[in-house]
């Protein structure tokens, strides 16, 4: 599990996973599903047939209405709406195709591009299997979630900022914050690199598209806010302080109430007495890691990789559609021209991170990937910060040895 590959090993072993494990899962559940005659969840690691692409379908229709608070499950930021406003005219199932067309380009387009080392045959395999085999990206086709238009985003995002255009990257991510909160973890990008200006850039711009949301959305502003208050509440009732939220689940509050459930009944007054410690804990531990990713971390992959897993582990509620952000520190991961021990480690966990895992059922459709996808994020975290404070203590030792002995030696008086 120790040991440095190359680029083009890491790419063969974390698709290896993912095809071994995207066979695995489609021959269990097609053998309980046709074979054992089990309805769902045992015949699919999805969510229920059934409700396919429903994600896209309510939503659309509270937008396409003006009206986005109208479904008080539904409690997206005002911009969200607007992409559906400038498009409403046209009938729900284009815009449906054009947002998942979107979706399958941003997401093969991505690691295409990341995998420019490989034969020209391998790359195009490589991809298929990383793109289109993934559980993420299942997942977010089947629910057809605006997660899908926040990944194009935050792939636009990614080329400016590599590319170093500060001014479209913090147009993009701002866009992409303004529809959903989370992704403004990324501003830890710009802070790392002393651009502060950006940072300040994308705050300012995604309040300012915060309000024009608000503005043209139906009843104005105080509607608009008045209403995302509303939903928000209903939503932490219906999903948080419940166990509706639990399936696809990969957020830390989930493996919280599972593991207090295992052990004593957990009524909805008692989980909303742990949001405020949790919200409290969870700040805490960000502000800590994005002081690491700042002062230690170098390596722009494993900085990804923590923002990404913070966005997904944090909130009191994660569906499995927000994994597909593990695919930007996939790409950046096996694209690195960099090798270390923990090369095998890191291409091991992030394949596991991308297979379903649905094999065992906790209750009801509640499957184990609720426990093992956030301590498999948690793991890699550990070991990305361990190995990045073994790293910076070493460069501060070496440094501190390195000073010449006429500056070390104390002035005479």
């Amino acid at each position: 599990m120790f040991s440095p590959l190359s680029r083009k090993d890491r790419a063969l072993l974390v698709s290896l996973i993912v095809l071994a494990g995207f066979v695995c899962a489609v021959f269990f559940h097609y053998y309980l599903g046709v074979y054992k005659g089990f309805p769902y969840p045992r015949n699919t690691f999805l969510i229920d047939p059934t409700d396919a692409r429903m994600d896209f379908y309510n939503t659309f229709i509270v937008f396409q209405a003006g009206t986005p608070y109208a479904n008080p499950r539904i409690a997206y930021f005002p911009f969200a709406g607007v992409p559906f406003y400038l498009i409403s005219f046209l009938p729900a199932r284009l815009v449906l195709i054009s947002m998942l067309a979107l979706f399958v380009a941003a997401v093969a387009g991505l690691l295409y591009r990341a995998l420019d080392f490989l034969p020209r045959y391998e790359r195009l395999t490589t991809t298929a299997i990383l793109s289109f085999l993934s559980y993420p990206f299942l997942f977010g086709v089947d629910r057809a979630n605006i997660e899908c238009l926040l990944f194009a985003l935050l792939c636009g995002f990614f080329v400016a900022y590599r590319r170093n255009y500060l001014k479209i990257s913090v147009g993009f991510l701002a866009c992409a914050t303004a529809m959903k909160l989370y992704p403004g973890v990324f501003v830890v990008l710009f802070l790392a690199r002393k651009q502060y200006k950006a940072a300040l850039g994308t705050i300012a711009l995604t309040s300012l598209l915060t309000v024009v949301g608000a503005a043209v959305s139906q009843g104005g502003i105080l509607s608009s806010f008045h209403g995302l208050r509303h939903n928000l509440r209903e939503f932490k009732e219906y999903f948080i302080l419940t166990d509706v939220g639990l399936h696809f689940n990969s957020s830390y509050f989930g493996l919280i109430k599972i593991g207090i459930k295992a052990f004593h009944t957990l009524p909805p007054e008692n989980v909303s007495r742990l949001l405020l410690p949790y919200t409290a804990a969870c700040l805490g531990a960000f502000a800590l890691l994005s002081v690491y990713i700042v002062y230690c971390e170098k390596s722009f992959w494993k900085q990804v990789a923590i923002l990404s897993f913070a966005m997904i582990l944090f909130p009191e509620q994660s569906f499995d559609y927000k994994l597909i952000h593990i695919l930007f520190p996939l790409a950046f991961f096996v694209r690195s021209a960099a090798h270390e021990r923990r090369d095998v480690a890191y291409s091991v966990l992030f394949g596991l991170l991308m297979i379903p895992k649905a094999f065992f059922w906790l209750k009801d459709d509640i499957s184990i990937s609720v426990i093992l996808n956030p301590l498999l994020m948690t793991l890699m975290l550990l070991l990305i910060v361990k190995n990045g404070v073994s790293e910076w203590s070493q460069g501060r030792s070496t440094q501190s040895r390195s000073v010449p002995a006429k500056l070390a030696t104390p002035a005479r008086v």
